[in-house]
């Protein structure tokens, strides 16, 4: 499967979970899609799908997506009940591996005659040194990505929330918002400070600043 950048836009994924769609899609019970490449500025693959029907509904399961330098799974299902009468479509999705797992939405909806994709996720807990991985340069920046690589030592990050928002008709930078407490962690915020360590903080980051505020900390 190959598709264009601008190609696809929040219509097709209406057709896609319309009631009538998945009533054709009645006469499969399961397919598997070896490979879809996504072509833009900089092409992604996407790893072998398995796309089953069930009870009016379509469950898809990624195994093994490459995100980063680390692999995931991934599941989420379609509905013709998440298309909202606002025309809101909400896919709950569930991505993990065995250093995490991430429960999330992803909302797609048209708004002034633009397509716009929302993305909330929340992690209970993630090793601090695994942070940049699952959050690369193509969603949080390279300032950021690169912060955190060089930042974090040692330590967990516990409920993690991201939200990323992105106009798909207008090329203009997604906008990220990120929070978690930090838990005896290691961190070097500036390369001119000693490390911070036994650190217990709140970070906050929209991919151009990065706050951390201190409860505890021994220098």
């Amino acid at each position: 499967t190959q598709t264009e950048s601008g190609d696809f836009s929040i219509k097709d994924v209406r057709r896609l979970v319309a009631k009538e769609t998945l009533e054709i899609a009645h006469f499969f019970k399961s397919v598997t899609i070896k490979k879809t490449l996504i072509k833009g500025k900089q092409a992604f693959e996407i790893a072998p799908m398995i796309l089953e029907h069930n009870q009016g509904q379509l469950a898809l399961n990624i195994s093994n997506q490459k995100i980063g330098d680390r692999q995931v799974d991934l599941a989420l299902a379609l509905s013709s009940e998440q298309f909202s009468q606002s025309g809101f479509i909400t896919l709950p999705m569930a991505v993990g591996n065995e250093d995490f797992s991430l429960l999330s939405n992803l909302k797609l909806y048209q708004q002034d005659g633009q397509d716009y994709v929302e993305f909330l996720g929340f992690v209970d807990q993630i090793k601090a040194v695994d942070l940049d991985n699952y959050l690369p340069t193509a969603v949080v920046g390279e300032s950021t990505n690169s912060w955190m690589k060089r930042g974090f030592k040692s330590g967990i990050l516990e409920k993690s929330n991201i939200r990323i928002l992105k106009n798909l008709t207008a090329k203009t930078p997604a906008e990220i918002n990120f929070t978690a407490h930090l838990i005896d962690t290691e961190l070097v915020f500036n390369s001119d400070w000693k490390a911070l360590k036994g650190l217990d903080a709140d970070i906050i980051t929209d991919g151009k600043n990065i706050k951390v505020l201190v409860n505890r900390t021994t220098l």
